[in-house]
């Protein structure tokens, strides 16, 4: 997970109309016929609001299927694959192009102008919707020639959650500025993102660290408490805690002030502070 808790339009298909076909509108999601005649199951837009699309994993899979065709996806932005989930160069600028991931993985996007923020931002939770076209680049790897790019969902991205995380925790302000992220994932591993230092690191839990943090987790009954725990105070660190009621089957959202958290919530935070002490970089 190098470079480490979203979505273009793309361009209406000139090799369709070589081929006689009529070019379909942005909004259409239309796939080609594979060599062998046997045609994939046409997948529409994912509406607004209505999650994350699965479009990624079957461009990757069969991107000769998808050339030229007009495509919606809906993910998250990862900007220069910071989770390490397309593990191919950019097909144009390295500085400039970004992988969306949804439901099924991740692929390139190319001209970053069309993004609502600045391609650099390592917020990865942020969701976008992409329309646009698929293109392949000479070896063959697809990407996505973007027509528009919308901000799905909530625009507060302390409030977005990345897939399979647990509890994401943003540190900020203080004495030392701070901007660093925590994310704990469902499969144990701890990812840290530091924007003051540039710091990228991760760190798989052994079984047992696991649990503490669980029990932790749990002791401070992070989902009985309101959205504000504390009062802001000047030069305290903040901390914006997410993390996933499944009981309530929706994310939960907690803000608390350095010198008033309450004593249980800052165990547990305490100790996701001394797990991600192991981390190691991301090279």
């Amino acid at each position: 997970m190098r470079r480490t808790c979203i979505i273009s339009l793309l361009l209406v298909s000139t090799l369709l109309a070589a081929c006689g076909t009529p070019t379909p509108a942005v909004s259409d999601t239309v796939v080609a016929t594979p060599p062998g005649g046997k045609q994939p199951t046409p997948i529409p837009p994912p509406p607004p609001g209505e999650g994350l699309s699965d479009m990624a994993g079957r461009i990757t899979k069969h991107p000769e299927w998808y050339e030229g065709q007009n495509v919606t996806l809906v993910g998250y932005f990862r900007g220069l694959d910071l989770l390490d989930e397309v593990l191919a160069d950019p097909p144009e600028n390295r500085t400039t192009d970004w992988v969306i991931a949804d439901d099924s993985g991740g692929i390139w996007v190319t001209d970053a102008s069309k993004l609502p923020f600045p391609s650099t931002s390592h917020e990865v939770w942020r969701i976008v919707r992409v329309r646009g076209q698929i293109e392949l680049q000479a070896n063959g790897l697809p990407y996505v020639r973007p027509f528009e790019v919308q901000w799905e969902g909530l625009k507060d991205t302390n409030d977005i959650l990345p897939a399979l995380c647990r509890v994401a925790i943003h540190q900020s302000g203080g004495p030392d500025k701070l901007d660093r992220h925590i994310y704990w994932y469902s499969t144990g591993t701890l990812a840290i993102i530091d924007e003051g230092t540039g710091l990228r690191a991760s760190v798989n839990l052994k079984r047992g660290e696991n649990y503490d943090l669980d029990v932790a987790l749990n002791r401070a009954k992070l989902f009985d408490l309101p959205s504000t725990v504390s009062a802001a105070c000047t030069g305290c660190v903040r901390y914006d805690i997410a993390a996933v009621d499944e009981k309530a089957g929706r994310p939960h959202f907690v803000t608390a002030y350095e010198g008033s958290v309450p004593d249980k919530l800052q165990g547990f935070l305490d100790l996701a502070a001394e797990l991600s002490a192991k981390a190691k970089p991301i090279e």
